[in-house]
């Protein structure tokens, strides 16, 4: 900018000096003007009188003839100078359209807990939440990245997203209203269209801060995500942490946003049973125990005014609670963001068969980051995410089935790995209800929900099996004869692993005897240091282990986790591997630093991967 200044200033320099040259230069011509001017009005006296030019008047006319030129050089430099300001501005505005990173809006808290309190730390919490997020959104990249073989479209690259918010970015607003202020006539038409043309785009989250239920309330978010653009739908979402003591549902039957129970059990609506069977399962529930925690136990010196704010938590335990939401809140999010950012990607698709299978392979990725956080231990309150996780897969099914069905009805194509990623979220889960059987002996619904998911488990992995053997749909990734093989083999090995569940939660020894026989089919004349599938090895790892089988278990789970060093944080947490624990973080750290002095074990076979691993082995002091 300072350089076209000393451009202009120097134009009008010259100018300046042009003038004065003119005036020189007129002088002259002025007398000899005068004497031919003397000479005509002699000659034509006679016919036309002519009337003598004043002083004033060849002044007036000097002056005309010295300004001109310099008014026309004004002139030239003022378009010029105009020019360039336009073409710096119109460039702005296409940097700005084109290059204006996506919006990330998170609106502070709105507050619905009838505790004015609260709203004293609206802010803080909005600000923590927005923290959590961007930290929730950076594993999720690096997850992505991971698996990226996995994702919609392993080539298209991530990218650096937006950071959290309060407000939309108003450059482009900006701009675009000094210039409506500045123009006139058609063009300020214009410029009112740019702005409706090129509206801010991304996303915006608006939280809700409420209690569910109406005498015992728990703290729970409500969620609404929408597209700044309008292009993808909005999203309403709710999420709250199940309690020792089940909050009373409301009498208001709920009409917009599905709550998200934190429990296994699905949260039930009045359309299915009435207030007082509800009421009557909350008091038995409360019966069982001795006594009400204090937070919740009728104070009889209380007055009247005081009794009206009993249902009212204390802020600070309140504050804590909601904190304690950001987690799942924050993960739900990043998840939810990931989707609409590769659903964005997408919109320019016209083939119909590409947009079935981006949206197969999208959904089924998707589906897996809601499964890895539901068996994470660390969000084991919050169960929901299974349900999302199969939600998600069943969206695969039904868009393929839907796509590929012949004339008689039947599906002519399939794809298995939906069907097997829904075996492994019900066996999953199935876990976790046996966890809380075990803890809880007295729960007996636990045990049956587990019975019930490893059921569901085997069926969907037994139609898994089905769909491997079917014609792969066209842009899903293609099956070779040796993965076909592979993927059997661990399908089977899941088949068994679940058997083995089942029989260690009824005691029936008929289901341990058929898990101990797909076992033993499995590694008949199976080679374990060819096998690049870490899952497979991660189970054989398991079964070993809780047959006591420490040799068997050692190797498998080192052989898994070089396959898939990631798995260790499963490892850590998984209790089918108590009896192998001793050693494990020598292990990981000596397989950390195998990895990373040779990047490429993880894809040897045969005697030199063998070799290598024993070594960690018997550094481990695993090897026996």
């Amino acid at each position: 900018m300072k350089a076209l200044l000393r451009i202009i200033l120097y134009i009008l320099d010259l100018a300046v000096v042009g003038i004065t040259i003119s005036q020189i230069s007129i002088l002259a011509p002025v007398s000899i003007a005068k004497a031919h001017s003397s000479s005509a009005f002699i000659l034509m006296s006679d016919v036309s009188p002519t009337p003598t030019p004043t002083v004033t008047d060849q002044i007036t006319q000097n002056i005309q003839n010295v300004t001109n030129p310099a008014q026309a050089i004004v002139n030239l430099v003022a378009t010029i100078f105009v020019f360039i300001l336009v073409i710096i501005i119109a460039v702005r505005i296409i940097k700005i359209v084109f290059t204006r990173p996506s919006n990330l809006v998170v609106e502070t808290f709105k507050n619905s807990t009838g505790n004015s309190d609260l709203d004293k730390v609206l802010p803080g919490l909005t600000q923590s939440l927005r923290e959590r997020l961007v930290k929730e959104i950076n594993d999720y990249k690096e997850q992505t990245h991971n698996y990226k073989q996995l994702s919609p479209n392993p080539n298209q690259p991530l990218s650096k997203g937006p950071v959290p918010s309060e407000n939309v970015d108003q450059q482009l607003t900006n701009l675009l209203k000094s210039l409506q202020d500045a123009a006139t006539g058609q063009i300020k038409t214009a410029v009112q269209l740019l702005s409706l043309v090129f509206p801010p785009r991304g996303t915006k989250v608006i939280a809700v801060l409420h209690l569910f239920g109406e005498t015992i309330g728990q703290p729970c978010i409500s969620l609404e995500v929408t597209d700044l653009q309008d292009q993808l739908e909005p999203m309403l979402y709710t999420i709250r942490k199940a309690s020792s003591v089940p909050a009373l549902p409301s009498n208001n039957q709920s009409t917009a946003t599905p709550v998200v129970n934190s429990s296994s059990q699905q949260t039930v609506g009045h359309t299915e049973r009435g207030p007082n069977e509800l009421l009557a399962k909350w008091l038995q529930t409360i019966l069982k125990r001795d006594e009400l925690p204090k937070q919740y136990q009728p104070n009889k010196s209380m007055t009247e005014e005081d009794k009206s704010e009993e249902n009212k938590l204390d802020l600070r335990a309140l504050e804590t609670q909601y904190i304690e939401l950001h987690r799942p809140v924050a993960r739900w999010l990043a998840i939810e963001l990931a989707w609409r950012s590769w659903a964005a990607g997408e919109r320019w698709t016209l083939s119909k068969k590409k947009h079935t299978s981006y949206q197969a392979k999208l959904w089924n990725f998707i589906g897996l980051f809601h499964l890895a956080t539901a068996s994470d231990q660390s969000f084991s309150n919050y169960p929901f995410f299974f349900g999302l996780a199969i939600q998600d897969f069943q969206r695969v099914i039904d868009l393929i089935e839907n796509s590929y069905k012949s004339k008689n009805g039947k599906q002519s194509k399939g794809w298995y790995l939906p069907y097997e990623n829904l075996g492994d979220t019900y066996i999953l889960w199935g876990l976790n209800e046996q966890d809380n059987f075990e803890k809880e002996k007295n729960s007996i619904s636990s045990k049956q929900q587990a019975l019930d998911y490893y059921n569901q488990a085997l069926d969907y992995y037994n139609q898994a099996l089905q769909y491997l053997d079917k014609k792969t749909i066209r842009h899903l990734p293609k099956v070779t004869g040796a993965e076909q093989k592979e993927i059997e083999r661990r399908i089977q090995v899941e088949i068994g692993t679940t058997q083995m569940y089942i029989g260690k939660l009824t005691s029936d020894k008929k289901h341990i005897e058929l898990a101990k026989k797909i076992f033993v089919s499995v590694e008949d004349g199976w080679d374990a240091t060819i096998e690049l599938d870490s899952q497979t090895l991660y189970n054989l790892a398991s079964f070993h282990a809780l047959q006591s089988e420490s040799s068997l278990a050692h190797r498998y789970l080192a052989y898994s986790l070089v396959r898939d060093i990631n798995r260790y944080y499963a490892a850590r947490q998984d209790p089918d591997l108590i009896s192998i624990k001793d050693g494990l973080e020598t292990l990981i750290t000596r397989l950390n630093q195998k990895l990373h002095d040779d990047p490429d074990l993880k894809f040897k076979k045969g005697k030199p991967f063998e070799d290598a691993i024993n070594k960690v082995l018997s550094e481990a002091n695993w090897l026996s």
